[in-house]
């Protein structure tokens, strides 16, 4: 049996148990793509600090 940590935002404890191989393995992709995913959106947030604020468009009075 292998184990799996987790560190979250949150004041929670709680234990699971996967007995399906096939389960794990699905439950392993899909954190490991929650990961992906979050690490992306904060490279985005990052980039977005240091590139040039978009010029604002002033619409005309008609």
């Amino acid at each position: 049996m292998g184990q799996i940590i987790i560190e979250i935002p949150q004041n929670v404890r709680r234990t699971y148990q996967i007995v399906s191989e096939e389960t794990a393995k699905k439950l392993l992709e899909n954190l490991e793509r929650l990961a992906e995913k979050q690490k992306r959106d904060e490279d985005e947030d990052i980039l977005g600090l240091w590139t040039a604020p978009k010029p604002l468009v002033k619409k005309k009075a008609v």
